[in-house]
This record gives C-alpha cells, structure tokens and sequence, in this order.
C-alpha cells in the first residue's frame, strides 16, 4: 500500500517479566503508554488495535468470573491522560474466526508475541483465563449458537434503571456513616453533584468539593462553573501530577468537625482517682484470648482519665469487693449480669453496663432510655426488631438472637414476633416495628447510628439498646444520667 511504518523499539517484555508470577496487567499498561507516547511523537491523533468480537466477549466474561465486576471493551475510547488522543478498535464487530479465514484466503501468516505467557499459553504449558474464557464460550455456542452475540449485546442493553437504583442505594447507605464527604464534579452537568450537596447540608456533613484533573485546560472552567452553580469553591487537584494535593489535605483538616472523634465514653461518671470496678463475664460469647471492644475501649479510657481500675468475672464479684479498700466510685457490668450485680453491689456504688456506655458514646442514650418505656406496652401482637452491628455466627446464649427475645417472651408471651437486622441490612420501611432493640454499634460509627436513630423518630418508631433494654426487662430503677443508683 506504500503506506510508512515506524517500529518503536523497547525492553518491556523483559521489564513486565520481572514484576512475578502474572505480569499481564503492568505490561498491558506499560504497552498502552508507549503506544500513546509514540503516536504523539508522530503527530498521530488515533490508536488503532486489533482486539475483535471474541476479545470483547471473553473480557466481559473474565471480568464477572474473576474480576467481580462488570467491565467490556469499548470500540471508541478518548484517552484520559493523553490530549486529543484517541483509542479506536476497527474489528470491534468481526468475529475471530472471520479474521483467521481472511488471514488464510490472503495467504497471510500472524506474527507470534514476544511475551513468553503467550507463548507457554500457545504451548500448553501454562494456564490462560482468556484461553479458558474461549473455550467456555465455544462450548456454550455449540450447544446454542446465540450465546456469543447475547453476551455481546446484554452490555449494549443494560438496565439502567435496575443498576443505577442499585448504585444510589449504596451510596446513600455509604452517606450515613460518612463524617466527611469530597465532592467531586465531573465535566458535563453536574445535577447530581447539587443533589448530593444539599442532602449533605440537610445532614449536617461536612463537604469539601473538589474537581479532579487540574492538569487540563477545562478545569478552570469547570472550577468556575461550581463556584457560580453551587455556590462553594472547589479544590483543583490533579491525580496525574500531584497539582492540589497538599491543598486538599488541609481543606480537609479544615472541614473536620471540632470535637469529631473525642466524645467521652465515660463522660461524666468518673475522674481522676476514682476506683472503677469492671465486671466481664469470660463465657462462651467472649472471644478466646482477647477481650471484646467495648471492654477494651472502656478500660483504655478510664487509663487516660488516671482512675484506678480493677475486673473481675461475674462469679468472683463479691471476692472482688472485699479485696477493695473501700466501695467502687462506679462499678460497669456486662448488661447481662445487670440484676445480680445491682443486687449485691454496695449502696453508695453507681451501676452501669458497657452497652449502656456505648448507647450513649454511639447513639441517642436520652431517646434510647424513654423509648424502653414501649417495653411495657408490648402484647403477643406485637413485633420486635432487634438490630446487630456485626454479623457473626450466633453461639449458644447469643444475648441478641437468645437472651433478649426469651425474656421479651417471657414477659409478654410466646405470640411475640421478633426480627433480626444484621450489618448494614437495616429496613428503610419500620413503621410495622413497635419497637427497634439495637446492639451497642461498636462496629459504627456514631454518625451513621445516629442516622438509624432519626429514621426510626421520623417514622416514630421507639428505638433503644441492649443494655437499656435489659436493664428494663430486669426490673431495675431507671437509669438516670447512663447509670443507676
């Protein structure tokens, strides 16, 4: 054809070899730049690869199967990185065998890759997830003939509606939990992004907005539109360069919330010098050498705060008092224990559990103590939801999934339905709930307890703890202050 050819010389084979085992991804990405790089240097404005139908399909697959994510080839692709250019794939529709047939009836022959897996996969001797994909779809189009064209075609005909519902559920189940959220505005229209940032306000997050990709020309425009759109000023950052970094970081130290994360477990219960008696049963719940969080937690805290701190198991409590001087200033139980500890624990002594703590260290301690009152009104018609923050396999006596629906039970009669939330499965509907139980969250955050907490009072749904709970169920004084007298 007469046509120039330029051959771009390099080493990346043997520099992809050396990355181990499997180098296909550092090589594909090392190839790409250099293909870029040198399509610049000659005043080119397009790459042309030869990757076919059966590429796009056997990606598709590779990706579901191994990759956990939905991804294809695209026949027409504007570079990210590099201005102006652009990615095409002219064989985007022919199938492989109609490239063979043509290559045999021309008389032309492939050159083989210089890449040894390619080589050991022509060989046999090593494993090919692409070779295993080609023959997975052969197999299946044997049996029907369609199933390479359908593969094609379900990623031209997505249903967005479906997927897109799917992606906001998870977004806004990830804005609960979220104590500071960067913004990011894209090129185009940015409704979304104005969506976001008023459900944020409403929120009280904070939002530091940012546009990405300050290294080309249209960021400015882009920043400007923002600051006259959305009425904030955008950090300019540039992943590629590093351009805003260090102002991003300090945006977000800025916009963290004063106090975030120096909430007092103990609050006001104990000072310096007081005696802190711990009272944690090692049973078949408790984790084999190790102590469970809020324990951990709780004890770390009153360290730092200089009390003086002795535990005990719930068998050996009494042995543990009269080994003290004088009577605890605070004694914390595991809400289980609440009734024989209260009974034989010294007068002047204030009792309170670690659930409880962590209601108020993670939740609403005020709402989540009159809402217990909905514990008395509770009939054999009634339904629970009782709502764990972790979701580990029960063990026998399970306090969320045994305990507290037996003694619900016992009060109120066997009729009694209860229902269990694990991790983030919470129901966004609860108003057929006459009461929500939950655990003391010391797997969230309180930003996103708090949100359950406001669901359930804007439904009007009564919501409390464990540890509240169960001090209810066991007859106890009511708590005032996070403790009982």
């Amino acid at each position: 054809l007469g046509l120039p050819i330029t051959v771009v010389e390099n080493r990346l084979f043997e520099a992809a070899a050396s990355a181990g085992k499997s180098p296909c991804y550092l090589c594909a990405r090392m190839r790409r730049g250099c293909l870029y790089r040198s399509a610049q240097e000659l005043g080119c404005n397009k790459i042309a690869l030869g990757h076919h139908f059966d590429d796009v399909i056997e990606t598709v697959l590779m990706s579901m199967l191994y990759g956990g994510e939905m991804k294809t080839m695209m026949p027409k692709v504007h570079s990210a990185h590099f201005a102006g250019m652009e990615l095409i794939r002219p064989l985007y529709r022919v199938r492989e065998q109609a490239v063979i047939g043509w290559a045999r009836y021309n008389g032309l022959s492939f050159l083989r890759c210089a890449c040894r897996l390619t080589e050991g996969t022509a060989t046999g001797q090593l494993d090919s997830k692409r070779q295993e994909m080609k023959e997975l779809i052969r197999a299946l189009e044997h049996r029907s003939p369609s199933v390479g064209a359908n593969i094609f075609h379900s990623f031209h005909n997505v249903n967005l509606g479906t997927l897109g519902r799917l992606r906001v559920e998870k977004t806004e189940e990830a804005a609960k939990k979220t104590d500071l959220a960067l913004l990011i505005f894209s090129l185009g229209g940015f409704a979304e992004e104005l969506e976001w940032l008023a459900r944020f306000r409403q929120s009280g997050t904070p939002v530091v907005p940012v546009v990405n990709k300050a290294d080309i020309a249209e960021a400015a425009l882009l920043a400007a539109r923002v600051r006259e759109e959305a009425g904030v000023d955008p950090v300019l950052v540039s992943a590629k360069t590093g351009k805003g970094v260090a102002a991003l970081r300090t945006a977000i130290l800025r916009a963290v919330p004063e106090g975030f994360e120096q909430e007092s477990i103990t609050g006001d219960l104990c000072k310096a010098g007081d005696l802190v008696l711990l009272v944690m049963p090692q049973d078949i719940q408790a984790p084999k050498g190790r102590l469970i969080l809020p324990q951990v937690q709780v004890l770390r805290e009153l360290l730092d705060k200089k009390c003086l701190v002795s535990c005990c198991t719930g068998d050996n409590f009494e042995q543990a008092l009269s080994s003290l001087s004088a009577a605890p200033d605070l004694i914390i139980t595991d809400s289980q224990l609440f009734r024989p500890i209260y009974e034989r624990k010294p007068k002047e002594s204030p009792l309170t559990s670690f659930s409880v703590l962590m209601a108020g260290y993670k939740g609403d301690l005020a709402y989540f103590t009159r809402s217990a009152a909905a514990i008395d009104s509770l009939t054999e018609r009634s339904r629970v939801l009782i709502a764990e923050a972790c979701t580990h396999a029960p063990l026998k006596e399970d306090i969320g999934r045994e305990k507290i629906p037996r003694l619900l039970r016992q009060r109120v009669g066997q009729g009694l339905a209860v229902d269990f939330a694990r991790g983030v499965d919470f129901p966004a509907d609860l108003t057929h709930y006459d009461l929500v139980i939950h655990c003391g969250a010391c797997m969230f955050n309180r930003k996103y307890v708090i949100a359950r907490v406001e669901e359930a009072r804007a439904q009007g749904v009564p919501m409390t703890n464990y540890g509240v709970a169960l001090a209810r169920l066991m007859g106890l004084p009511p708590l005032a202050e996070g403790k009982i007298l």
